[in-house]
C-alpha cells in the first residue's frame, strides 16, 4: 500500500503586472538602504537603534490590544485581535540572534494576529553578542513552558522568522529531548536552519537576495555560537533528528540565500514521513510578511497562515 505524503511544496507567483511594478520599487529601496555588511559588535549596536527607529513608523493594525507582561523574568507582550482568537501563538522574532525586539515586531504582529485571528505572545529573548548561546534558546524554552501552563488545553503554536524560525525549530528538538509536550504546529518565515551555510542557494542567490549580505552571516552566526560547533542541531536544526515532529508550515522566497535551508528541510521531513507545507514565493524577498503594514503580498501570505491554522484546528477536533 502506498501512503500519500503528508508534505507538500508549492510555488506561488504574483500574477498582476501592476503589483509586480510596485513590488520592484519596494525591493529596490530595500536593497539600497538595508542590504549591508555587518562588520563587528559595535555595528550590531548601531543596527539595533536604526531598526527601532524605523519600526516606530510602522502602523498598528486597527482594533488590536497590546498588553505588556513579564513571563519567566522576560519582557513580553500579548497582542490580541478584536475578534475571539482561534489559537495562541508564541512568536520568536528574527534578527540574526543579535537584533530585534518587542518594539521592532509589534506592528507586524498586530497584522499577524488580526489576519490569522490569533492572540500572539511576543517576548524579548537575550541577544548576542552580549548573551551568546544558550541564552536565547533557554529563554524560548522557559517562556514556552510557562505558556503551556497558562494555556490549560487551548491550542498553542510556535512561529518565527529568519533566526527566530531557526530558534523555533531548535526549540522543537529541545522539547523532544526533554520530553516536553509539542505545540500544535510550527510556522516559519524564511527560517535560518543551517549556520554552516552549506546550502546551494547561499552561493547562487547572493546577487538576487535584496536583504541578506551573504558574507555577513558567518560573522553574525559566530557572535551567537561563540566557541561552539555551528553544526550542532541547537544552531543548525536542519542537521538534527527531524522525525516525529508536529506539523510545519514554511514560507520562503525563491530569490533569497536561505532558500536551500527550507528545501533541504522539506526533503528531510518528507523522508521522515512528517508533515510540512512549504510555500516558495516567486519575486519575494527574505521574511517579506514582516512588511504586512505596507505590502499586499505580505498580508496575502498571512492569509495562507490563517487557512493553515483553520485546517489544523479542524483536524484536531
Amino acid at each position: 500500500m502506498i501512503q500519500e505524503s503528508l508534505s507538500h511544496m508549492k510555488l506561488l507567483r504574483i500574477p498582476s503586472k501592476k503589483r509586480r511594478c510596485n513590488l520592484n520599487l519596494i525591493k529596490l529601496l530595500l536593497r539600497l538602504f538595508f542590504k549591508r555588511k555587518v562588520r563587528d559588535k559595535s555595528h550590531i549596536l548601531k543596527l539595533r537603534k536604526i531598526w527601532d527607529r524605523c519600526a516606530s513608523f510602522f502602523p498598528l493594525a486597527p482594533g488590536v490590544t497590546v498588553t505588556p507582561v513579564s513571563l519567566s523574568s522576560l519582557s513580553a507582550e500579548w497582542i490580541t485581535p478584536k475578534t475571539r482568537p482561534i489559537a495562541t501563538v508564541l512568536y520568536i522574532h528574527g534578527g540574526g540572534y543579535c537584533l530585534g525586539s518587542l518594539k521592532t515586531y509589534r506592528a507586524f504582529l498586530s497584522y499577524f494576529c488580526t489576519i490569522t485571528n490569533t492572540r500572539v505572545l511576543s517576548f524579548d529573548y537575550r541577544l548576542a553578542p552580549e548573551n551568546p548561546y544558550p541564552a536565547g534558546l533557554n529563554d524560548a524554552l522557559k517562556i514556552y513552558k510557562e505558556l503551556l501552563q497558562q494555556s490549560s488545553g487551548s491550542s498553542v503554536y510556535i512561529a518565527g522568522d529568519s533566526a527566530g524560525g531557526g530558534l523555533a525549530l531548535a526549540l522543537l528538538l529541545l522539547l523532544k529531548e526533554e520530553k516536553i509536550p509539542f505545540p500544535k504546529a510550527v510556522i516559519c518565515f524564511s527560517p535560518w536552519l543551517d549556520l554552516t551555510h552549506q546550502g546551494e542557494t547561499f552561493i547562487t542567490n547572493q546577487e538576487k537576495d535584496i536583504l541578506l549580505y551573504a558574507p555577513s552571516l558567518p560573522i553574525v552566526a559566530k557572535l551567537y555560537t561563540a566557541d561552539n560547533d555551528p553544526s550542532h542541531p541547537h544552531f543548525s536544526p536542519l542537521r538534527g533528528n527531524l522525525s516525529n515532529l508536529p506539523p510545519l508550515f514554511i514560507q520562503v522566497a525563491q530569490e533569497e540565500i536561505l532558500l536551500s535551508d527550507s528545501l533541504r528541510l522539506f526533503d528531510k521531513i518528507k523522508n521522515a514521513e512528517g508533515s510540512l507545507t512549504l510555500e516558495v514565493w516567486e519575486n519575494m524577498f527574505h521574511a517579506w510578511p514582516y512588511l504586512a503594514p505596507f505590502l499586499p503580498e505580505a498580508r496575502e501570505a498571512l492569509m495562507h497562515i490563517k487557512e493553515f491554522l483553520k485546517r489544523n484546528e479542524t483536524s484536531k477536533k
